[in-house]
């Protein structure tokens, strides 16, 4: 997952990506996708709702870097 609030940090200029790592990630694209916006945005509610002493939001969120781009996901 990346948090970029300026695009013109991403380049246009094609990634070199292993054979098998492409293909394992077009295969579980929707599940990566899904996967990765559950986590963000029940990392979201939990900020927003103030529960970040609550049991799960440490057992999931103890060690995320997220709070770092607290401002770029406006929150």
């Amino acid at each position: 997952m990346v948090i970029v609030k300026d695009n013109t940090y991403i380049s246009d200029i094609p990634a070199v990506i292993d054979k098998d790592e492409y293909n394992e990630t077009i295969t579980y694209i929707k599940k990566i996708q899904a996967d990765s916006l559950k986590y963000l945005d029940g990392y979201i509610q939990h900020i927003k709702d103030g529960t970040k002493s609550a049991p799960d939001f440490i057992r999931n969120y103890a060690y995320t870097t997220l709070a770092y781009f607290h401002n770029e996901m406006g929150i």
